[in-house]
């Protein structure tokens, strides 16, 4: 992606990766497998936004300056900055100030497998730590008048860690000639860390307030480029699971055979979460000097957190103390499916699964506890295959019906919360066909159908016009009925076809292997908000490789969106301007060369 200045292309990534493994197996009855990973990135220019919608477009409210006592739209920023013109349509240039990413991780595991007079006894233990640290820009725009202090209008900088420790003990075994069964148990503890620091530079706090405490320093009527505005929450989780788990295949005949399963979780949670105002040089943490405490308490609620203490001011106001939060969740989860083979060459199968998510924590400038997600899921199916195995066709119906679906909910204020949906359903058809006409050519396609839409989310995010128009009272989130209406990511259509055609070429072989991945359009927040809606579209690959049919090495190119077909992966409202949003570009074409050699 070219740079707002037009003099590079980014993200810029250097990364390294290294895996070690071993294996012991010093008798029959016995085997030891170690494994270690670790890697690291180093991300440049790391978060390259776009912008679309400045200035927005009917039936929002024209960037203009705002009454006295009111911070300025970022857009409205941005196209008095001095910059001759603002593009706002999706042209892979992107519209953000600086921003990085760095990432560290390594994680082992070792498992030991036992065979046993009953069955395998198999043991896993494993660990697995990362740390990350990123510059992002909740505003990203070119603003001249805080660029050119080497300053932003609004970044933030996170640093996060996280580490987890796990045990599972099972045991496979059988009972006779007809039934196969595994029991087990599974114990992970988890922490996580997440300090940040947001940068309020284009709030000049001595316009928006007034009398005490802000009344004087560290106050001042115009924002001082050297005593930026500061935001830093700390948040901390712990989580501790135990589970149990059992599982069983019953052949009650040559054909049929019975699937059960089962499994008991529970989830133990604490977190904590503390928000300080005070000043910094450019954001920088090791410049950070808080605000007295009565500013700190005031400044914590003009940027809409309220509460120092907890996860949000309703949920304190349930508490007896001003402790870790805590929250506790269990569901047992039973399985039990059916398998018919019919003949060698068709299969039939259904079955019914349930799922479960423990609740959490949301942490965001408007912070909130979430309750736990259950699910329920039906399959039916035909494995099928014909001509020898030259044409296999599968064929799934399925359904899942959820109840406190768990949905992040954006707003274009700086709130951001995960709600409990009541009910959802999902369901649709899936059909795979791959068919080899001759032994040098294939022919391939999937193709998905869904529905996916809430029963009942009475309490879900406001869309942006809808709020300008007072048509969803004064809140963005949790002000709208979203009963009936499609949820987020789900295209009614989406699928790929493609073949593979081998050509003898001398004493090796030319692979031509082309492909199109389609979708119908899908909306990218819960609100279904026609401004984070992306459209419809199809995407083309090509790859060609060389060498011998043994693939014993390979030289191929490889083509990807060669149309280069321009979409979002994610959009959401740009704060503090309705009607702009922002978002993150998908990779546009992209060509290279691969060489491969194996063993």
């Amino acid at each position: 992606m070219r740079l707002r200045d037009g003099s590079d292309k980014g993200p810029h990534d250097k990364s390294l990766q290294g895996r070690a493994a071993m294996r012991w197996t010093p008798n029959d009855n016995f085997r030891s497998d170690l494994r270690f990973d670790a890697g690291k990135s180093d991300t440049d220019d790391a978060v390259p936004m776009e912008v679309i919608g400045c200035p927005p477009g009917a039936g929002y409210p024209a960037p203009a300056p705002p009454p006295r006592g009111r911070a300025p739209t970022n857009c409205f920023l941005a196209l008095n900055s001095g910059v001759a013109s603002f593009e706002s349509t999706l042209d892979y240039h992107s519209n953000a100030p600086e921003t990085w990413y760095d990432y560290d991780f390594y994680e082992g595991a070792w498992t030991n497998a036992f065979q046993t007079g009953v069955g395998t006894l198999t043991s896993i233990t494993s660990y697995f730590h990362q740390e990350a640290n990123n510059r992002t820009q909740l505003v990203p725009l070119d603003i001249s008048p805080f660029t050119a202090r080497n300053y932003d209008a609004l970044p933030s900088e996170v640093r996060e860690q996280y580490l987890q420790a796990a045990q599972e003990l099972r045991v496979e075994a059988q009972a006779g000639e007809r039934v196969d069964y595994m029991l087990g148990a599974f114990y992970r503890q988890a922490r996580w860390r997440n300090t940040s620091g947001t940068g309020f530079f284009f709030i000049p706090f001595g316009n928006i307030l007034s009398g005490a405490p802000f009344n004087g320093p560290p106050f001042n009527v115009v924002t001082n480029p050297t005593q930026a505005y500061t935001g830093v929450p700390l948040i901390r989780t712990s989580d501790k699971t135990y589970s149990a788990f059992a599982a069983a295949t019953v052949k009650l005949t040559d054909q049929l055979s019975l699937d059960l399963g089962a499994r008991y979780s529970k989830i133990e949670k604490t977190g904590s979460r503390s928000l300080t105002f005070g000043t910094s040089v450019n954001n920088q943490f090791g410049t950070f000097v808080p605000f007295p405490t009565a500013a700190n308490q005031i400044g914590a609620c003009v940027i809409l957190v309220c509460d120092n203490y907890g996860f949000s001011p309703q949920d304190r106001a349930n508490r007896t103390n001003t402790g870790p939060y805590k929250i506790s969740d269990s569901d047992f989860m039973p399985s039990a499916g059916l398998q018919y083979k019919f003949n060698d060459d068709v299969m039939g199968y259904a079955k019914y699964t349930t799922g479960f998510k423990a609740g959490g924590f949301s942490g965001a400038a408007t912070s909130n506890v979430f309750g736990p997600e259950t699910v329920d899921a039906y399959e039916v199916g035909l494995k099928t295959s014909a001509q020898g195995g030259r044409l296999t066709a599968n064929l799934s119906v399925f359904r899942m019906e959820c109840k406190g679906l768990q949905e992040t909910a954006y707003s274009q204020t700086l709130a951001s919360l995960v709600l409990n949906a009541a009910e959802s359903v999902s369901q649709g058809a899936e059909l795979t066909l791959d068919y080899r006409v001759t032994p040098q050519f294939a022919l391939r396609a999937d193709l998905a159908l869904l529905n996916s839409e809430y029963k009942n989310f009475t309490n879900a995010p406001c869309k942006s016009l809808d709020i300008v128009a007072g048509r969803c009272g004064t809140v963005s989130i949790g002000g709208q009925d979203m009963s009936g209406k499609a949820r987020p990511y789900s295209p009614d259509l989406s699928g790929s076809v493609g073949f593979t055609w081998n050509l003898p070429l001398g004493a090796n072989e030319l692979r031509i292997d082309p492909s199109v991945f389609f979708t119908s359009e899908y909306f990218m927040n819960a609100a279904a908000d026609p401004l984070l809606r992306q459209g419809g579209h199809a995407k083309y690959d090509l790859r060609v490789g060389y060498g011998p049919a043994d693939a014993h090495w390979e030289v191929a190119f490889v083509g990807k969106n060669l149309t280069d077909k321009e979409t979002l992966g994610v959009m959401m409202e740009m704060p503090g301007s309705p009607g702009t949003v922002s978002g993150f570009p998908e990779r546009g074409r992209s060509l290279a060369v691969q060489v491969t050699f194996r063993n």
